[in-house]
């Protein structure tokens, strides 16, 4: 889980041991915080299991405390520190370019998870600029 604020999206991911992706849900705003809480204990409710929510202390703390009082929830602190999220952008890097991490079809997973094709604008801006030769005053 992770609380993006008001100018970035929020995010709920459930992921099994198995590495597929059971549950995603993106909030965009500013109540984005009470929207996670509310998922979390609509999931809790429901017949899907959550062995444990991940999260970074800093704008989710006080909410984690309540949801682990009051509905059991277990919540592991997650510090979204610079060497923390780059393991976890190498671990994440590896598992999808394996093709291991198996989702149901998220727009924006399957957006930010398959390569861009030759003809695609994110593939042609990725490449090298083409050098040209300035023509020369006449």
């Amino acid at each position: 889980m992770d609380i993006g604020g008001v100018r970035a999206a929020s995010a709920l991911v459930g992921v099994t041991a198995d590495l597929r992706v059971a549950h995603i849900e993106v909030f965009q705003d500013e109540d984005a915080v009470l929207d996670v809480v509310d998922a979390i204990e609509r999931l809790e409710r429901s017949v899907q299991a959550i062995t444990e929510v991940a999260y970074d202390e800093w704008r989710f703390h006080s909410e984690a405390i309540r949801l682990e009082r009051e509905h059991g929830v277990r919540m592991v602190q997650f510090p979204q520190k610079l060497e923390r999220r780059v393991r976890g952008a190498e671990a994440l890097h590896a598992v999808v370019v394996e093709q291991r991490l198996t989702h149901p079809g998220h727009p924006t997973l399957t957006a930010t998870s398959t390569p861009p094709s030759p003809s695609t604008p994110a593939a042609a801006s990725a490449s090298p600029p083409r050098r040209t030769r300035r023509q020369k005053p006449r």
